[in-house]
């Protein structure tokens, strides 16, 4: 990325999520390095930092669609999947809690 930045082929503030909370020191979003056109299709390539995110992922796959909101349980399903064709170890992934308003 610093590579692209660098080049002035994109701007750094494109690399940085609306959502992300103000004071918040990590990135914005997660990559998954590594992958060509010839991976699976369905391979995550990037996504929202889940450190931030409570009850739904933005998610960017290999194939160029992105799903925004998407599920918990289903994102760490498709991640999952992505990690064990490529043969990796996942991640830990936390999820900001989620906050409850009492009645």
């Amino acid at each position: 990325m610093s590579v692209a930045i660098a080049s002035h082929l994109i701007l750094p503030e494109t690399l940085e999520s609306p959502l992300k909370p103000a004071g918040f020191k990590g990135p914005s979003y997660i990559y998954i390095v590594g992958q060509s056109g010839k991976d699976e299709p369905g391979n995550i390539v990037a996504y929202e930092n889940t450190e931030y995110c409570a009850e739904g992922v933005n998610v960017l796959y290999l194939d160029g669609h992105a799903w925004k909101g998407r599920k918990n349980d289903v994102f760490l399903r498709d991640l999952e999947a992505t990690y064990k064709r490529l043969g990796r170890k996942m991640p830990e992934i936390k999820f900001k809690p989620v906050e409850r308003v009492e009645k």
